[in-house]
């Protein structure tokens, strides 16, 4: 509560009034004025938590943080297979249950069972015990076993939304959710594999500098998207085997351009980046 969380709300509040004031001087440029109906928008969007979409991890960060000092005890004292059967009901209730409601059998149950589900802000709590276990645990395995684990997530994400998406005739987005059971494990399987790959590495400065360059990135990286998309240069309009890797080659290049010269100012690179 005195460390990440007041960070955390100062990122949170100040590119989301960035984005708001984005949109404003849009607006501006083609009505040719700024209405005060859009400025009174903004600060209510601003004030009631209607920020940019992408915001939304760090409303998610908020919670996790402010349960940490459950989750740290919890890990703390509890034994292999207690942990084993906490991540168990977290996997059914907050990766499958969410994932299946969607279809029957799940999608015809009601009453109270209809509730049991973990929805996606919750469910990040169990990515970070998950993230804690993989890490204890990872180096104890080879890692060629987190491999099969990722190619085994990708294949699951990928075909449930490819067979999704041709029998709806348009792009079905439930599969690729950050709780869905396949992206469960990609996120498992690339972390496990990290964990167990270079787990005698003291330093790496490559990942190192890309690790603190990567919340910056993550805040900024829509702005050049939009930019590119107000000028017909978008993942729906570019083909999508070279348009994809040259986005994100532009969002990630450019979010770094920007933490390179926002790290020297102090505050700025203490709360905001």
């Amino acid at each position: 509560w005195t460390k990440y969380i007041p960070r955390i709300l100062a990122a949170l509040f100040f590119w989301a009034a960035a984005y708001e004031g984005m949109d404003l001087l849009r607006g501006w440029r083609a009505a040719g004025v700024l209405e005060l109906a859009a400025l009174r928008r903004a600060v209510l969007n601003l004030v009631l938590f209607h920020h940019k979409n992408h915001l939304y991890y760090l409303h998610i960060i908020l919670l996790v943080y402010a349960v940490l000092p459950l989750t740290r005890r919890l890990v703390a004292a509890a034994d292999r297979r207690l942990l084993n059967y906490g991540l168990g009901i977290w996997f059914v209730l907050g990766c499958l249950a969410p994932t299946l409601k969607f279809f029957p059998p799940l999608s015809l149950i009601g009453g109270i069972p209809a509730q049991y589900p973990i929805n996606l802000t919750w469910g990040a709590v169990g990515y970070g015990v998950l993230g804690y276990v993989l890490t204890r645990e990872a180096p104890r395995h080879r890692p060629r076993t987190f491999v099969w684990l990722y190619i085994a997530g990708t294949a699951l994400t990928f075909g449930l939304t490819l067979a999704a998406s041709l029998k709806t005739g348009g792009l079905y987005q439930v599969f690729l959710q950050g709780n869905s059971p396949g992206v469960c494990l990609q996120a498992a399987g690339l972390y496990g594999f990290c964990a167990a790959q270079w787990q005698d590495r003291d330093r790496w400065p490559v990942a190192e500098t890309v690790s603190k360059a990567s919340f910056c990135i993550y805040l900024t990286h829509l702005f050049f998207l939009e930019f590119l998309a107000g000028r017909g240069l978008s993942a729906g309009t570019l083909p999508p085997v070279w348009g994809v890797p040259v986005l994100v080659v532009v969002a990630f290049g450019g979010g770094f351009l920007v933490w390179l010269v926002l790290r020297q100012v102090p505050v700025v690179k203490t709360y905001l980046i």
